[in-house]
């Protein structure tokens, strides 16, 4: 029924198209503009059917449909376009994973080339009106799939280790995906111990001078980069020829990086102050291309590696933050908590006026008091958002009460805040939550703990 539904569309859009070449039209009573309407009604009742119950959420799975019923699809958006259709509330993003699109070989997973090239052509028939594209790269870890050898896992040679990753982003229109604003890329796994996003070297033994060789990752963000707006990373390994990328990316105004790790490139021979210098020098890098976003509002970074991903980039936003921030989270284990207490207090000064969205590192119990106290008392007008979830235990604001007995927080310090997340701290005092109470105004969500005040 599903595929008798967008066949019959297809017909009554070429007839449509062909009207005025075709003596014998299907419809000779009704006219091209009423046809027109009749196409529309067809279209808004079919594709509830070939999307499976329409979930916008859901639409742009790629797993969701065989190649057959892409094509089908496919056929059916791009006659759609030649009438003026749009697609943009059917689909919110496209999600492929990489893993899906292999077939079964003789001896290695390899590209299903008929699926990649269905899915570059349902991705040219969305270019107007794609915003969001998914890569998860998840099967990139499996040797198989990349048509590693021994040879090439003993670091002797990787020139064919993006071989299929190319293939496959080279289906992607990305010159003629104009309107692509996000990109959400995940799980990008290390081989050994060469990142999977790094740009590569075609390691020739004995060569002084390798010949460098981008990553295909490397280059569709690059053909992109001109228009992304919004960049989401999760679960990925960084090098800092990585970080290079972010280069391109000149209108950012969202990045997203959780769980990530940066791969440290420091010769075996490096060690001491040497490799620590070395190691300074890259996370540089990456705090120089944050402060270098002038339209950047959204920053994210959650790392709990020991390898610090962040290095002294909160210092340098300290000194340098960006003007129109207004989400702020940003969380590393690995940093000394006096140094996370001093530059997240002197940046929530510095950007008070523009802050919508808080999320409070984690801290001892000491800063957390301390930091909480400075927050509390500093007026934040435009905060919508303060999560505190991430202190835990280490906040009570006992000592803030002490003396501070008149102080109404959300009416004098936070007057638009919406949610306020303390769903982890059990240990608050009572007096917290009812000043909050009374002085919150109406619609304020407080996320509280399991095991709640009585």
């Amino acid at each position: 029924m599903v595929h008798f539904v967008a066949e019959l569309l297809l017909i009554i859009f070429a007839d449509i198209r062909n009207a005025s070449d075709t003596p014998s039209f299907s419809f000779p009573d009704v006219d091209l503009l009423s046809c027109s309407l009749v196409c529309r009604l067809w279209y808004d009742c079919a594709f509830p059917l070939l999307l499976k119950a329409n979930d916008p959420d859901r639409n742009g799975d790629i797993r969701r449909y065989s190649s057959a019923e892409l094509e089908i699809l496919t056929d059916l958006l791009t006659e759609s376009c030649r009438y003026g259709l749009r697609h943009a509330t059917l689909f919110k993003h496209i999600e492929i994973p990489v893993s899906t699109v292999s077939t079964q070989g003789s001896r290695v997973d390899v590209l299903d080339n008929d699926r990649a090239v269905a899915i570059g052509r349902f991705l040219h028939s969305l270019r107007f009106d794609l915003k969001e594209l998914r890569l998860d790269l998840l099967g990139l870890s499996n040797r198989d799939l990349l048509g590693l050898s021994n040879r090439n896992l003993l670091g002797l040679s990787n020139r064919n280790r993006p071989k299929r990753l190319a293939k496959l982003l080279s289906k992607i229109p990305t010159f003629e995906v104009c309107y692509l604003t996000t990109l959400h890329i995940s799980n990008i796994s290390p081989d050994g111990s060469n990142s999977m996003f790094q740009t590569l070297q075609d390691l020739i033994p004995f060569s002084s001078n390798p010949k460098p060789t981008p990553h295909p990752m490397f280059l569709l963000m690059e053909r992109l980069g001109p228009h992304l707006e919004h960049v989401h990373m999760t679960n990925v390994y960084l090098s800092h020829l990585d970080l290079q990328i972010f280069g391109v990316c000149s209108k950012l105004r969202t990045i997203r990086i959780h769980n990530a790790r940066l791969q440290q490139s420091i010769p075996p021979r490096r060690h001491g102050y040497h490799a620590r210098r070395h190691y300074v020098d890259l996370h540089k890098t990456f705090a120089d291309y944050l402060t270098g976003w002038p339209e950047l509002r959204h920053l994210s970074i959650r790392h709990h590696d020991r390898n610090s991903f962040l290095g002294d980039t909160y210092r340098q936003l300290a000194c340098e933050p960006p003007p129109h921030l207004v989400t702020l989270d940003i969380q590393d284990d690995t940093l000394d908590p006096h140094s996370v207490y001093y530059y997240f207090q002197r940046l929530v000064y510095s950007l008070k006026a523009t802050l919508v969205h808080i999320t409070v590192p984690y801290l001892s119990e000491r800063n957390a008091e301390g930091i909480m106290t400075f927050i509390a008392e500093l007026t934040l007008p435009r905060l919508k958002v303060l999560d505190m979830s991430l202190l835990g235990n280490n906040v009570t604001f006992g000592p803030f009460f002490e003396w501070r007995r008149r102080l109404w927080i959300v009416e004098d310090s936070w007057p638009s805040l919406e949610i306020l997340d303390i769903s982890t701290c059990e240990q608050l005092v009572p007096k917290f939550l009812e000043r909050v109470a009374l002085s919150s105004p109406w619609g304020l969500d407080v996320y509280l703990p399991v095991n709640c005040w009585p």
